[in-house]
């Protein structure tokens, strides 16, 4: 999860609130409050055989650190919350390392219930993420229900963390200065 996008999404009404123009918020490739709807576990099956066929075993090799990171912050989110349910609070003694602050942020994430936001949002999307539902257009990667006024979403050519990529971040800038010029 994007934790940027939550705290975007609670600052802007107060900064609205207190006589600031906020012009367009815009979240970036972000999983909303309801999670990132994905494709079925057959049309993962396919997806993962495509790439496997595209990229050979460097796509293997990524695919196997992904899934060792997703089991320690598994693990490291555990830990925390283990701590969190015996002591109630999680404090900053208990974390000591980037998969413990990412845990402890998840964790927030998790309690959080974000408000509405009765202006639009604009939401880029990694356009290359194959494994997305098309559900997703209609939810704007589950941001919808907090969008009271509507959500606008672009695809930006890239994965999650290529968007902000050469050559990814110029379709980015353009889209982005384009989203900007009509909020005037």
């Amino acid at each position: 999860m994007t934790t940027g996008s939550f705290v975007t999404l609670e600052l802007a009404p107060q900064l609205i609130a207190a006589g600031r123009d906020v012009r367009v918020l815009v979240l970036l490739d972000a999983e909303g409050p309801d999670g990132r709807l994905r494709i079925t576990k057959i049309g993962c099956v396919g997806v993962h055989l495509t790439e496997l066929l595209r990229k050979g075993w460097p796509y293997i090799s990524g695919l196997m650190a992904q899934k060792g990171e997703e089991r320690e912050q598994s693990a490291t989110l555990t830990c925390l919350s283990d701590i969190r349910d015996n002591d109630s609070s999680v404090a900053g003694e208990e974390i000591n390392t980037v998969a413990d602050f990412v845990a402890a942020n998840t964790m927030a994430i998790h309690e959080y219930q974000p408000q509405a936001y009765d202006r639009g949002i604009t939401i880029f999307r990694a356009g290359d993420d194959r494994f997305d539902s098309p559900k997703v257009f209609h939810n704007g990667l589950s941001w919808g229900g907090n969008a009271t006024a509507g959500f606008d979403m672009q695809d930006i050519p890239g994965d999650h963390p290529d968007i902000l990529e050469h050559p990814n971040v110029q379709v980015l800038a353009r889209y982005l200065a384009e989203t900007l010029a009509k909020s005037k």
